[in-house]
């Protein structure tokens, strides 16, 4: 079957996938969801930012801020075809984005909400990139889209587990 999972916003716990079987027919599947969210510090080890309404990354003075996303695939039948796998973040400008890029990379440990911190989740990741967020301008809010379809594919076909993506300011 082909399917195509346009992500939509994140944040935003709603998501979509469109399967389409070979005879043509589409089914939507609607219940892909950001499971958890967090972020974490490298100044405070044992902290955790789960319950914050948006997800911190920093940069500065040696001071770092990751943030780690986990979506819900359950619904999407085993070894679907991906054809497409975006998710689009809301980026706050000036002092709400990094000045440099931020590379985005998969999760390689389980982790929860209410327990992901800079000592459990901080080094827990494949050095590949997934994708670069660019440098954002310094004034107004945009909408960065990231193009996850190649890991979303991994986890469908379960060579992988799903453990979500990490965002690693770079500069």
């Amino acid at each position: 079957s082909m399917t195509t999972v346009p992500f939509g916003q994140a944040g935003n716990g709603s998501y979509t996938a469109m399967v389409t079987t070979p005879g043509g027919a589409t089914t939507p599947y609607s219940n892909l969801t950001v499971s958890q969210d967090a972020w974490f510090r490298s100044d405070h080890v044992t902290d955790n930012y789960g319950d914050d309404t948006s997800l911190h990354l920093r940069r500065e003075s040696g001071n770092l801020e990751y943030a780690v996303v986990r979506f819900d695939l359950s619904s999407l039948p085993a070894s679907a075809q991906i054809n497409s796998a975006i998710v689009s973040f809301y980026v706050k400008g000036g002092k709400g984005h990094p000045a440099g890029p931020v590379t985005v990379h998969r999760v390689t440990a389980d982790w929860t909400e209410a327990g992901a911190t800079w000592q459990t989740l901080n080094d827990k990741f494949e050095s590949v990139v997934l994708d670069t967020i660019p440098p954002q301008p310094d004034a107004g809010d945009v909408w960065v889209e990231v193009n996850l379809t190649t890991q979303v594919q991994a986890w469908v076909n379960g060579g992988q587990p799903n453990h979500g993506i990490v965002l690693i300011p770079a500069g």
